[in-house]
């Protein structure tokens, strides 16, 4: 293996020199020598098939890793596998292929010393409309049961499918996900990888096995038709084939996982892994992009570029109408934004609103008590649900200014634009003559009508437009059985959230101080209520949206009861919040307290305060909660954990020595 300067592995050249050589074009036989450039590729040694895969395209980009043995292999697979991908929360499903890309997205990986974050993993399908069909057969010499899938192309696609492949090796490798492996056939070479065979226009049958899935690595062939299969399921396997090889045997695959999952149920709990998207290309970002991109969450901006298709480029022009110290929150919103938004958006609107986002912040008072992670999620982010998104900052913002010109806290704030918005659009609550649920500030004033949904999203962008940071909150159905006074039936309900040392609950259009609205009661219920499903979610818990991705399990998406298929607004289930929510007065005790102190409160991993303390604080937390507290002053920390009693007096004493 070539070196240059210690730095990169020329494999690719190496291929291209040597293929060329031994004039490897369309006519060349079914089965030519294997160069040595190819054979380098071949990685076989690790305990899973979507790891050798993975490695054969480790290697054409970094070069080979270091040397297995059985000593160090599970240690190194672990690391260099499974960790990057349980970071990413899809553990579950470690060594399937569509997960590869989920390995590279992550951003931790190292190969040959090389930190993995220049690398994009897109996902796509090889899979035929028409659902592979299964046959089973008896052997009659061994009595073993022959099975065949047999795929069937509608009319042009499968050169529509030959040329997808084509266009992906064009990028770099790809890594397929098949019933098959080349072992199967018992070493007998010349079968392997050319299995599959015509039946008749249209009709291809591939050996099968429901048992067994497999993940190969494919390479492009310079200057030949045929394409590259590495199969680490074989010590000598890197075998020439026919691109139509690749796709007949990648179409069966969708045969095998519907047959395990049942009808079109693809994969469970796989997040934004939809459909037979089970193949995935593998290319490194254009060096202009590196450029500008952050070190930083430079992982995840990759990918969500990856996802964004033919915008990608538009996405990327926002960073250079952005200083170098405002990129980064642009990192944010691409790396956790929506899909749809990544095809549609463009870098020039999501800088735009990066910018305003900043201006917000400046000459408020409440501005230097807002934690960088509270800002990003909820004031920097350009939508809340999945209303149409818009230029509010803009039209908001110069007169939300005036209404808060007096403030001087963020709460003080939330409750004067509350109180003087709708009034100033004409907008009002009506759930029958308001156009849709999930309207955006420019709709509902233009319709005057809005949902508690639609109000919830106007007061939430008013807040941000001048930097209070506000979230919408919502259950999709009280776990009360009876109606209320406002006119919902025992239904789903939305309210906001607004962020002052801690998050403070407000009804939108509601004129009533923070933490007093008349739903509370109901909210208090959806605590115990842990185990009611309705269409995939919790029906009765309470869900406060997030722009930060999440995990696709129940619970970690906003559940939008006129869309509860959209799963693109993730969320956090915040109803033990609302259970028995007291105000506790929280105590300082000790010499230390004698200085300046800045209490943090977590609970179950969220973050719900950080407030300066002078003696005492009083606070809105749930009785009979725990909480993991964190004291800081006069460059000392200390921490301990909390449990606030379910009955008065609600005081609790933080010890500080």
């Amino acid at each position: 293996m070539l070196r240059l300067s210690g730095q990169k592995f020329t494999i690719l050249a190496v291929l291209i020199v040597l293929l060329f050589t031994v004039g490897a074009r369309a006519g060349v036989p079914a089965t030519p020598r294997i160069t040595r450039a190819e054979r380098k590729l071949l990685v076989w040694h690790f305990d899973q098939c979507s790891y050798n895969a993975l490695g054969s395209v480790m290697t054409y980009f970094y070069g080979p890793g270091p040397g297995m043995t059985p000593a160090n292999r599970a240690a190194f697979e672990r690391k260099t596998f499974l960790d990057p991908l349980n970071s990413t929360g899809y553990g579950a499903y470690f060594g399937w292929a569509p997960w590869t890309g989920k390995m590279v997205d992550s951003g931790k990986m190292v190969w040959n010393g090389h930190h993995v974050t220049n690398l994009i993993g897109a996902n796509f399908s090889l899979a035929t409309r028409k659902l592979p069909t299964v046959k089973i057969q008896a052997d009659p010499r061994t009595h073993r049961l022959i099975f065949q899938a047999t795929v069937e192309f509608a009319p042009g696609e499968r050169r529509k499918l030959i040329d997808r492949l084509r266009r992906r090796l064009h990028k770099g490798p790809v890594i397929i996900w098949t019933p098959y492996a080349a072992i199967l056939n018992h070493g007998d070479r010349a079968r392997q990888w050319h299995q599959v065979v015509r039946q008749a226009a249209g009709r291809y049958v591939v050996p099968f096995n429901p048992q067994l899935t497999h993940a190969v690595a494919v390479f492009a062939i310079p200057h030949s038709r045929q394409v590259l299969v590495v199969d680490g399921s074989d010590l000598h396997g890197v075998y020439r084939t026919s691109a139509n090889d690749v796709v007949c045997t990648a179409a069966a695959m969708s045969a095998s996982v519907r047959l395990k999952m049942g009808g079109n149920t693809i994969l469970s709990r796989c997040g934004n892994m939809h459909g037979d998207k089970f193949d995935v290309v593998f290319y490194k970002a254009s060096k202009a992009a590196l450029r500008l991109i952050p070190a930083h969450n430079r992982s995840g901006v990759i990918r969500a570029l990856a996802a964004a298709g033919a915008n990608e480029s538009r996405l990327v022009k926002g960073y250079a109408l952005l200083p170098e110290s405002r990129r980064p929150a642009l990192s944010f919103l691409l790396a956790n934004m929506p899909r749809h938004d990544l095809r549609s958006l463009s870098g020039a609107y999501l800088a735009r609103d990066v910018s305003l986002s900043y201006q917000a912040m400046q000459d408020r008072p409440w501005h230097s008590y807002v934690p960088p992670r509270v800002f990003l999620q909820y004031v920097l982010p350009y939508a809340n649900l999945d209303e149409t998104r818009g230029n509010w900052r803009q039209r908001l913002g110069p007169m939300c200014r005036q209404i808060v010109a007096h403030c001087t806290s963020a709460g003080a704030a939330a409750l004067a634009l509350n109180k003087a918005i709708f009034p100033l659009l004409r907008v009002s609550y009506n759930a029958v003559k308001r156009p849709k649920p999930n309207q955006s500030p420019a709709e509902s004033a233009a319709a005057h009508y809005a949902s508690c949904s639609g109000l919830s999203i106007l007061l939430v962008d008013a807040c941000r437009s001048v930097g209070v940071p506000a979230r919408a909150v919502g259950t999709p159905m009280w776990a009360i059985h009876r109606g209320d006074a406002n006119g919902n039936n025992a239904g789903n309900h939305t309210w906001v959230e607004i962020w002052d040392g801690q998050w403070h609950v407000l009804g939108a259009s509601e004129v009533s101080p923070l933490d007093h609205t008349w739903f509370l009661a109901n909210a208090s219920l959806a605590y115990p209520a842990r185990n009611v499903m309705l269409d995939g979610v919790y029906a009765h818990r309470i869900y406060a949206m997030t722009f930060r991705r999440k995990p696709g399990d129940p619970g970690n998406w906003f559940p939008m009861v006129w869309n509860l298929n959209d799963h693109s607004v993730y969320a956090e289930d915040v109803s033990a919040d609302y259970y028995h929510r007291r105000l506790v007065t929280l105590r300082l005790t000790g010499a230390a307290g004698r200085h300046p102190v800045r209490l943090i409160l977590h609970r179950a991993g969220r973050l719900i305060a950080n407030v300066a303390v002078h003696g005492a604080v009083k606070l809105w937390l749930s009785a009979g909660g725990h909480y993991a507290a964190v004291l800081q002053t006069n460059g000392r920390t200390f921490a301990q954990k909390l449990h606030i009693g379910m009955k008065k007096p609600y005081v609790v004493s933080l010890r500080m020595d």
